[in-house]
């Protein structure tokens, strides 16, 4: 008897240290970080051999977590990559910088783990490089070009649009330029670049209206850049890739 009373408290201790056990591990795994952007996206082609790849979690990190941070490169022709590892200024976004650039045609797998989210991927480099004035980047390649690619829209910003294509009768190549557009007290919006077949192929996110995003027949692109103080609108000239070159407003008192 004596056996079976002491037996019995001790089983109750176990079994609910196990339910504890469970519980916290469920509750890990729950809280456990996503990927909520990659860059390069997943097989990804064409991609210039000077690239970095980006990924970003749903949950936070310092700087101690670096040194748990594990992100493998392996290139096709370069094989394993040496690269420096960085936080970006969101505490959210790992970026690896390869110490040389990728060959020319290679194929990139990339494999993460650590305190990121464990996740592989591939991409490939373009076999040619285009000439600068034929460049038209991809999302992925239009993110991370801009400068710089930590101020690309973070986890607290909404999303872009999405664009479904019912029909297509072999369009023109191009893009469409569009901007979102929400009443007043939400005024923030999204301009985009939009292909044929939907997809963004570059965005910018701001607080207020971006009206007028227009291409231009020298390659060029403009948009009319607002804030609540009406006096300083004013026109952001971006180039053939999406880079922001000049700006033009009215002087004497005009508002643009």
């Amino acid at each position: 008897m004596i056996k079976i009373y002491g037996f019995r408290p001790f089983a109750l201790v176990l079994f609910c240290s196990l339910l504890f056990c469970l519980s916290t591990s469920d509750s890990q795994a729950s809280q456990r970080s996503k990927i909520s952007y990659q860059y390069p996206v997943r097989s990804a082609k064409n991609v210039f051999p000077n690239t970095g790849i980006g990924i970003r979690g749903t949950n936070q990190l310092n700087t101690r977590d670096l040194t748990n941070s594990v992100i493998r490169v392996i290139g096709s022709k370069s094989g394993v990559v040496a690269g420096s590892i960085k936080l970006a200024d969101d505490k959210l976004t790992v970026i690896f910088t390869p110490k040389s650039e990728f060959q020319l045609g290679e194929k990139v797998t990339v494999e993460v783990g650590g305190s990121l989210p464990e996740t592989s991927f591939d991409f490939t480099i373009a076999a040619v490089l285009p000439k600068l004035s034929d460049i038209k980047l991809p999302e992925e390649e239009a993110d991370f070009a801009r400068a710089p690619f930590l101020q690309i829209p973070m986890a607290d910003t909404p999303a872009p649009p999405t664009f479904t294509i019912h029909s297509s009768n072999a369009p023109a190549e191009g893009y469409i330029f569009l901007s979102t557009n929400r009443a007043a007290p939400n005024t923030d919006t999204y301009i985009v670049a939009v292909d044929n077949g939907g997809t963004i192929q570059w965005k910018q996110y701001g607080l207020t209206q971006q009206p007028n995003f227009t291409p231009h027949k020298d390659g060029r692109y403009s948009y009319l850049r607002q804030n609540a103080v009406a006096a300083e609108a004013k026109f952001i000239i971006l180039d053939s890739n999406f880079h922001e070159i000049g700006e033009v407003k009215a002087t004497d008192g005009n508002t643009t």
